[in-house]
């Protein structure tokens, strides 16, 4: 984004503005639901030591904990742990077993002691990649005698100096030191990111698995080498398991060396014997995960990745040669044979607590656990096998952590369904109707893994849906496109459904737009293809990209109310992650894009000025011909054509932006730091609500009939807000205290009423409940949303003494109807003023000498007066008529009243003379008078007189 200074400025304070209302919005309701689906990627899942039916589940996007034995589960992640992060290390304190403590891709080390229910940072110690990012945490373990180890993983930022791979902390946390000695990083070919795993064998010893380092073994507090005879290619180790019992015997998984297994602590170690299914390949696959049964150490599974399957596991990942082996090897004798199962997972956790005795088709009588869990992606994330791991069933209820593109509402639902919701996904398309399906139905959207991007209505028949597939694709690259869909698949009785009419193919389509103003025209964002069209209800494609240079990947199209193009967004992203799995498809900050009008004369596009980020979404609001755009940089506004723009949060990756159609001067914006609203046409905006603050949301869906708002979430599925908007009273400040002011003083002080809903507040009245305190403003008054009402109370004592009241706030919040607002002060007896007039430095009455000269001067002390406006008075009364003292003309004559001066009252030290003279024979009356009423009207409150007497 261009942006000139002055409206970067305008962005700012408007940030400033959400960020200071964030405390007063706090006080609203919460009124975010998570809806599901459930499901989501978690790598390990670890089971209490101390309760076998307390469960914890991780990976992406938190911890879910489960009490029933994964009956149900629960997030038990704080908003601070979030912000990006995937938890890949748990361990138990081995002192204390309810003392939980975890580790992060990015927020470092967390620990909890009441058994996960609260989290507070423990990384004292740990480098940090940027302020309050860490190096990654790819394990954690705690030895025999409570010091806990946390191994670390490259994150491929350069630190200056480098982190240890080790970090050690005898103080529960508090704080780190480096721990590595002894670890040397030596395989010559590296193809991974150093990651480090620690464990424990039967005997309590701390062992560290390495990636190109190997095997080490902690002794007198170093790290020794136990690699052995192994070969170089097996340093590029990915494993390493302990057997129940010995502890001198280990099994090492590596990256395509199959698998090692040694007897001897690592003195020497043998290649294990190869599956027959791997037997002839060129490159093996990567092994991610090795586990013993601790019942029977000779039932062993070995889960191996090619990549072909999935690239999700948090730590290694397999190369693209390596292409085939992919599987679940299981042997029941100790690896002398394998038998494989085509199935995906991240680990496979056994409960030691029980055993079973029974056959196992083509095997024979084997004992083993009875249970166990075997935990993978998608929908299917979490299972448990209670009969001896024969069958597996889902038990993801509660597991909210699905990765999910977009939210999609039924704008029109066929007769039968309410409220029918979409959401896409990788793991494929849900969809839900509050009558007909109180659970989430899945859909297939191809064979294999493919993103879904976005729906759109069919007006031609609304019991059809399109939605758009796309990029990242892996080897389903022919069938991105468009398919059309009915909405019966909520109906079908099958657990999945297919994935309908393929309509496009071979395009990856970031948004479908369908039109009521022609209900066979259909339009395609596409990723790489810029914007296609079709009019025939999909039959046929043709492209509308005069003035684009392709490839380009279109975000999302804009219609007229004739059906016609408008604008277009685009980014530099496609989506195509290939082997590059840690591209964004999201966003970043940095990433180009623009905005594109469309001539209807010349039938091209047009760049619209100024605009030079990647935009992820519009919306436009035809009736006052405005254009939103979220942008990478901050939200974007333009009231003329795009011709200029206003910005807010430049420094936010926004991701969508939708005006909510049952009251078009409201607007939401979802970011990457939460949820933003603006009820003034996005001139104004204010984070919406705490709850959702650290998460990262991809797209948002109005209910066009109830107003509801959904959330698609990035990792935490598909949150509700609900839509009942009401008036809610806000109030700037928590009590008014007045302090001690003197009775017959005032005092004023002012707070603020704010709107914090989302409807108009009426303030009826605003009251006090003591005669000593008054407001200035009068009301009824009506507050807009976020908007405030300044009031000003008034104190004046009656008299002396401590004063306590309630200011009560009265108005249509249905919640709090009315709110009170303590107010105190005290009234005390005022100390008062002294005005002091002196003849000759004498308060008289004198007697002079004729000839003798007379000094008329005045003093004055303030007491609790200082500071207030008044009119000074200066006079003296002779045979001759009344003379009158003028600051800066001197002594006049004059029948009426003439003011010295008008000043704030201070003290008057030393004494002000009023000039010298000798005076005629007779008797005169000096005075000097204090008004503090400034009205030039002689009326002095205090004076002082002296008489003189010249003889």
């Amino acid at each position: 984004m261009t942006s000139p200074k002055g409206l970067f400025v305008l962005g700012i304070a408007g940030c400033l503005l959400a960020l200071l209302l964030i405390p007063v919005q706090i006080m609203a309701a919460n009124q975010w639901e998570s809806l599901g689906p459930y499901g989501g990627d978690r790598f390990d899942l670890r089971i209490s030591p101390q309760d076998n039916q307390t469960l914890f589940v991780y990976g992406f996007r938190g911890i879910h904990k489960s009490v029933d034995g994964g009956a149900s589960w629960r997030s038990v992640f704080t908003p601070e742990m979030m912000k990006g992060n995937s938890v890949i290390a748990l361990d138990f304190d081995s002192l204390n077993f309810s003392h939980v403590y975890i580790g992060g891709s990015s927020q470092g080390i967390w620990r909890s002691y009441d058994n996960g229910e609260t989290w507070t940072a423990c990384n004292s110690g740990i480098p940090e990649r940027s302020t309050n990012l860490y190096v990654p945490i790819s394990s954690l373990a705690f030895d025999s005698g409570g010091i806990l180890y946390a191994g670390i993983s490259e994150n491929g930022v350069v630190l200056d100096p480098p982190p240890a791979w080790i970090y050690s902390s005898n103080n529960a946390g508090d704080s780190w030191v480096d721990a590595d000695s002894g670890i040397v990083v030596s395989a010559p070919v590296l193809y991974q990111k150093v990651s480090v795993l620690l464990s424990r064998d039967a005997a309590g010893q701390m062992w560290a698995m390495v990636y190109g380092g190997g095997v080490f073994r902690l002794e007198g507090g170093v790290w020794v080498s136990h690699n052995g005879n192994l070969p170089t290619s097996a340093l590029r180790a990915t494993h390493l398991a302990h057997h129940p019992t010995d502890a001198g015997h280990l099994y090492l998984g590596t990256e395509d060396s199959w698998t090692y297994e040694t007897t001897d602590g690592g003195a020497t170690w043998t290649a294990m014997t190869l599956p027959g299914e791997l037997s002839g390949l060129s490159v093996l696959p990567l092994i991610y995960f090795i586990g013993i049964d601790p019942n029977n150490a000779s039932l062993i599974n070995i889960r191996a990745n090619d990549s072909v399957g999935s690239i999700e596991q948090p730590l290694f990942r397999p190369r693209p040669e390596q292409n085939q082996g992919s599987g679940l090897y299981t042997s029941f004798n100790g690896g002398a044979q394998w038998t494989k199962q085509s199935i995906t997972l991240f680990r496979k956790v056994f409960d030691p607590s029980d055993i079973t005795t029974g056959n196992i088709p083509g095997i024979g009588t084997v004992t083993r656990s009875t249970t166990s869990y075997v935990i993978t992606g998608g929908y299917r994330s979490v299972n448990k096998s209670t009969d001896g791991q024969m069958n597996y069933d889902t038990i993801t209820n509660g597991v909210n952590c699905v990765l999910m593109n977009t939210v999609w509402v039924h704008p029109n639902p066929p007769p039968g369904y309410e409220e029918i919701i979409y959401s896409g996904a990788e793991s494929g398309i849900y969809l839900t109707s509050r009558q007909t399906a109180p659970a989430w139905k899945r859909q297939t959207p191809v064979d294999g893994l493919l993103y879904t991007w976005s729906f759109a209505e069919d007006f031609r028949d609304q019991s059809q849906v399109f939605y758009s597939t796309g990029n990242p694709a892996w080897s389903y690259a022919a069938q991105r496109g468009i398919y059309s869909t009915s909405v019966d698949c909520l109906n079908n009785p099958e657990s999945e459904c297919a994935p309908g009419t393929q309509l496009l193919a071979d395009v990856g389509v970031w948004k479908v737009v369908t039109t009521p103003a022609n209900p066979l025209k259909i339009y395609a964002a596409c990723q790489e293809d810029g914007v296609m069209f079709s009019s025939n209800g999909g039959q046929t494609w043709n492209t509308l990209n005069a003035g684009l240079t392709l490839p380009i990947s279109i975000t999302d199209i804009i219609l007229d109310g004739s059906g016609r193009p408008l604008y277009a967004a685009s980014r530099t992203s496609n989506g195509d992650t290939s082997f590059d799995y840690e591209k964004n498809w999201g966003a970043n900050q940095d990433e180009a894009g623009a905005i594109y009008a469309f001539n209807q004369q010349t039938q091209q596009w047009a760049q619209l000025p100024l605009v030079d980020a990647a935009v992820m979404a519009l919306d436009f609001d035809a009736t006052n011909n405005v254009l939103y755009a979220a942008s990478v940089q901050g939200v974007l506004r333009s009231d003329n054509d795009g011709a200029t723009w206003s910005q807010f949060a430049p420094w936010l990756i926004f991701t969508d932006v939708v005006i909510d159609p049952t009251q078009v001067d409201t607007l939401y914006a979802s970011s990457f730091a939460g949820l933003y609203q603006s009820f003034d046409r996005g001139l104004n905006w204010v984070l919406k609500d705490e709850s959702l603050r650290n998460l990262e949301i991809n797209q948002l869906a109005i209910d066009s009939t109830t107003g509801t708002l959904y959330a698609a979430t990035n990792g935490e599925s598909v949150y509700r807000l609900s839509s009942d908007p009401q008036p809610r009273v806000g109030l700037t400040v928590a009590a008014l205290d007045f302090g001690s002011i003197p009775v017959g003083f005032t005092k004023q002080m002012t707070f603020a009423i704010t709107n914090t809903g989302d409807m108009d507040l009426v303030v009826q009245s605003v009251a006090c409940g003591n005669a000593a305190f008054s407001i200035l403003e009068s009301f009824p008054q009506t507050i807009r949303p976020w908007k405030t009402a300044t009031v000003s109370v008034v104190f004046s004592p009656l008299a002396a003494g401590p004063v306590n009241a309630n200011l009560v706030v009265s108005g249509n919040d249905p919640v709090q109807p009315t709110t009170a607002l303590p107010l105190s002060g005290a009234g005390t007896t005022p100390v008062p003023l002294v005005a002091d007039m002196k003849v000759n430095g004498s308060n008289g009455p004198l007697t002079v000498n004729y000839g003798t000269t007379v000094k008329p001067s005045i003093t004055m002390t303030a007491g609790d007066y200082v500071g207030q406006p008044a009119e000074y008075w200066v006079y003296v009364h002779t045979p001759f008529g009344t003379y009158w003292f003028v600051l800066g003309r001197g002594w006049v004559l004059s029948s009426a009243p003439l003011v010295c001066k008008s000043n704030l009252i201070t003290n008057i030290s030393p004494a002000m003379n009023l000039g010298s003279v000798r005076l005629p024979k007779g008797s005169y009356t000096f005075g000097f008078g204090v008004d503090t009423t400034v009205d030039g009207i002689y009326g002095p409150a205090w004076g002082d007189m002296a008489d003189l007497t010249v003889r």
